[in-house]
C-alpha cells in the first residue's frame, strides 16, 4: 500500500465510522471531520514531494492521519500556521524521531 493509498484508506475509515453515528455526533464533530479532510488533501500533496526512505518511515506508520491531527491541533494552539505548514512540520518530526530511535538502536 502506498503512503497516498494509506492516508485516504484511514480517512475513509474514520468518515465511514462517523457517518454511521447520530446526525448530532456527526454535527458535532463536523469540525474533526472537515479538518481531518483538508489534511488528507495536504498529505496526499506533500507525499508525492518525499524521498523514498522518509515516504517509508511515515507508510510505517500507525494511525497516521490521527497523529497529524492530534499534531495541528497542539500546533494550532500555539501559534497561527497554515494546514500545508504544520503538516510540513509534522512529517519532519514523525521522520527525525524515527531516525533517532534508529539511530540510539544501532549505538
Amino acid at each position: 500500500m502506498t503512503l497516498k493509498e494509506k492516508i485516504s484508506y484511514e480517512f475513509q475509515c474514520f468518515y465511514l465510522d462517523m457517518m454511521r453515528t447520530s446526525k448530532e455526533n456527526i454535527f458535532a464533530h463536523s469540525a474533526e471531520i472537515e479538518t481531518k479532510k483538508q489534511l488528507m488533501e495536504e498529505l496526499e500533496l506533500l507525499s508525492q514531494d518525499i524521498d523514498g526512505q522518509r515516504k517509508n518511515i511515515l507508510e510505517l506508520q500507525d494511525n497516521l492521519l490521527e497523529s497529524a491531527y492530534c499534531f495541528l491541533l497542539d500546533v494550532r494552539g500555539k501559534k497561527e500556521e497554515s494546514v500545508r505548514e504544520a503538516m510540513q512540520n509534522w512529517m519532519k518530526f514523525v521522520v527525525e524521531k524515527r531516525e533517532r530511535h534508529l539511530a540510539k538502536k544501532n549505538v
